[in-house]
């Protein structure tokens, strides 16, 4: 793997179009952040205030020649638009600059091939880059032939591709075929699940927010926590108990950005859907950003928009300066980093949930195995021995069966 501290750090120029949108200087801070992630500088930020975007070029000649003019005086590497490009828009930019053109989503595709560890990671990394690659060949001409491992191509990038579409429509198909397969092994788990009584709940929330740290403090489950976005990428799931005893499974997701493409979002179908089928969502977000309840916005409608309509809890993260919060079943304060009202976010998992367990000893004589089969195959064992007579087992029972 490319290692940026290798190298020179590469430096880049942003380009965006003032449309009147209320979010332009949010949307500019994020890009920059990500382009900070992936590795490089931003020396300048360029903005153009017009009433449409011009469709062949996106900006003005005007702008073009600016951008080109400084890219020149100050050696810059590449120029990043705060949008996704079309792939005419990026063919005639880059004729007119002569410079690698990346976009939002490449940026954010870049990120994700250079953080991608599982398997099943890298195969949805693959299958969004071929997918954004597919229709923008020719404009990506200079970009893929740059020297590997720089930015903009990593991934599929590295090899060239072997620019040949029907050779792409068929990686792209098959890349297709393994996730549907990888998709349809979590079904079933998610089914024995169901069929066991175990409950899920998946941390959702904007990327950088605090997720892993949180699943850490939970579980100790040492996933890697690093100050930059998208630092995880890959679906990590653990058992977390509650007060009273029962386990559920605790998820943590890929996190979420301002205008994350849609097709990207399909790509990573089989790890969202995760969030799907939980019994409870923990949306986590940073209590000390000033764009908080536009995260949470964002957050809630890409849940929606995935077919998540179950429970909800709010979860205020990095709140360790903050006493006189008062948290809810609804909405919980917390600081992940400290371990601070992590017992009263436990408890409003358990409520939430429903559980209604008790914890008891029991004694099941040899002879009555099946009992012991039987309450082994649809409860949580929490400790199990044997003696002379029999099985000695530490159970969680439902009120109901415990009656």
């Amino acid at each position: 793997m490319y290692d940026i501290l290798e190298q020179k750090q590469e430096k880049a120029i942003i380009c965006a179009v003032d449309l009147g949108q209320k979010d332009l200087v949010i949307s500019i801070k994020e890009l920059k952040n990500l382009i900070n992630t992936a590795g490089a500088e931003v020396l300048n930020v360029f903005i153009q205030k017009r009433d449409k975007i011009i469709n062949s070029t996106f900006v003005g000649s005007g702008k073009l020649n600016e951008l080109k003019d400084f890219a020149e005086n100050n050696d810059v590497d590449f120029i990043v638009f705060d949008a996704e490009l079309s792939p005419t828009q990026m063919r005639n930019i880059g004729e007119v600059i002569g410079l690698p053109i990346m976009d939002r989503t490449g940026i954010i595709l870049d990120i994700f091939a250079k953080n991608a560890v599982t398997s099943e990671g890298k195969l949805q990394v693959e299958l969004a880059e071929l997918k954004y690659i597919l229709p923008r060949l020719r404009g990506l001409g200079a970009t893929l032939s740059r020297q590997g491992g720089k930015i903009g191509t990593r991934g599929p990038g590295e090899t060239k591709l072997e620019t040949d579409r029907r050779h792409i429509a068929r990686k792209i198909e098959t890349i297709t075929k393994e996730l549907k397969e990888i998709e349809e092994r979590k079904l079933n788990s998610i089914k024995r699940r169901e069929k066991n009584q175990k409950k899920c709940v998946s941390i959702v929330g904007y990327t950088n927010a605090g997720k892993s740290t949180l699943l850490n403090a939970l579980t100790d489950a040492n996933v890697l926590v690093e100050d930059k976005l998208f630092a995880t990428l890959d679906t990590v799931t653990k058992i977390l108990i509650l007060p009273e005893g029962d386990s559920v499974l605790l998820s943590d997701t890929v996190g979420f950005i301002r205008n994350l493409p849609h097709h990207l979002i399909k790509s990573f179908k089989s790890t969202l859907d995760q969030i799907v089928y939980a019994d409870l969502v923990l949306i986590v977000c940073d209590f000390k950003d000033p764009e908080i309840n536009s995260h949470i916005e964002i957050t809630q409608k890409i849940i929606s928009e995935l077919g998540y309509n179950k429970e909800i809890i709010k979860v205020y993260n990095k709140c360790e300066e903050n006493d006189s919060l008062i948290s809810t079943d609804d909405e919980v304060y917390i600081s992940a980093k400290y371990n601070k009202n992590l017992n009263t976010l436990l408890n409003a998992i358990q409520n939430k949930l429903g559980l209604n367990y008790k914890k008891c000893t029991l004694n099941i004589p040899y002879e009555d195995s099946k009992i012991y089969y039987d309450l082994k195959k649809n409860n949580t064992f929490l400790r199990e021995d044997c003696d002379g007579l029999g099985y000695v087992v530490e159970i969680l029972l439902d009120l109901n069966q415990y009656n």
